[in-house]
């Protein structure tokens, strides 16, 4: 069955409501596109061989800030702009919300990497702090953590930070 056919709207909880307001306040966008078919997360790929799918889909995420002048070129003006400043990266919404059928929201997005905002940018020092990894994981955590922390105002990361 595809799993596009059964998605059911999911009740907006107080943590919803709390990043709508930041979101808005900042000038954020969040928005998410499913992959089909979606990579197992490389995480978990030795147990995805096996068929032992622990994961939620496959999405790409973008936060983008609103643009504050028309944009220049012929954007669908109900999308995010992507000549506008934006950041881009995959992202697995949980297993729950998988059997559920529910796309992440901005919620789900933004409180997972508003951790990574603090993350250390240095492999070795990211090996201290999380312990032990393949160093290609320690390095990718270290670089996401800088783009992370290029992209974002300290506004911005001040606010993210406050997100339960």
């Amino acid at each position: 069955m595809n799993p596009e056919t059964y998605l059911r709207p999911r009740p907006k909880s107080h943590y919803d409501l709390e990043v709508e307001a930041v979101c808005e306040r900042l000038g954020l966008v969040v928005k998410t596109q499913r992959l089909v078919p979606g990579e197992c997360p490389t995480w978990d790929r030795e147990k995805c061989k096996k068929g032992w799918h622990v994961h939620g889909w496959h999405y790409r995420a973008t936060v983008a800030r609103k643009p504050t002048k028309p944009c220049p070129w012929t954007c669908n003006r109900n999308e995010i702009c992507t000549h506008f400043q934006s950041i881009s990266f995959d992202f697995w919404n949980s297993q729950h919300d998988r059997e559920k059928g529910w796309h992440p929201r901005a919620y789900d997005i933004l409180s997972c990497i508003s951790g990574d905002l603090s993350a250390p940018t240095d492999p070795d020092e990211v090996v201290q702090e999380y312990g032990d990894m393949p160093p290609s994981q320690a390095v990718a955590v270290a670089e996401f953590a800088r783009k992370l922390q290029a992209f974002f105002t300290e506004a911005e990361k001040q606010a993210l930070s406050e997100i339960q």
